[in-house]
C-alpha cells in the first residue's frame, strides 16, 4: 500500500528518494520499515532509503490507477447516455439512469 503512494523522486547511486504525499504520512509511519527492508533485498544492502513527505507529480502508482479509472468512468457514462435508446427513455419516459460502472469493474 505505501508503495503504491510513492512516486521516486531521485536515485543517486545507492540513495533512493521517494516521495509520498503528506496525507498519505500514516502509511510512512506503520510500513516504512517493511518497504524499506523490501527494497533492499531487491536493490542490495547497501542502498539506502528516504522518505520525503510532499506535492507529487502524479506518477505514483495508485494516482495512475485513480486516473485510469475515472477515465473509464467518464468513457461508461458517455457510452450509457449516448445511447439513442437510452435517449428515448429519458426524453419520452422521464426515465432516469444511475450507478453506471465500466465493464469489469467491480460493484460496490
Amino acid at each position: 500500500m505505501l508503495a503504491a503512494h510513492c512516486e521516486l523522486a531521485g536515485h543517486d547511486g545507492d540513495v533512493l528518494r521517494l516521495r509520498l504525499p503528506g496525507d498519505k504520512k500514516s502509511l510512512l509511519d506503520s510500513l516504512g520499515d517493511k518497504l524499506k527492508a523490501a527494497l533492499r533485498e531487491l536493490l542490495g544492502p547497501a542502498t539506502r532509503i528516504e522518505f520525503e513527505l510532499g506535492e507529487t507529480s502524479g506518477d505514483a502508482p495508485a494516482e495512475i490507477v485513480a486516473r485510469q479509472r475515472a477515465e473509464r468512468q467518464a468513457e461508461a457514462e458517455t457510452a450509457i447516455m449516448d445511447d439513442p435508446f437510452v435517449q428515448t427513455m429519458v426524453r419520452d419516459f422521464d426515465a432516469t439512469v444511475t450507478n453506471i460502472k465500466p465493464i469489469g469493474e467491480p460493484t460496490q
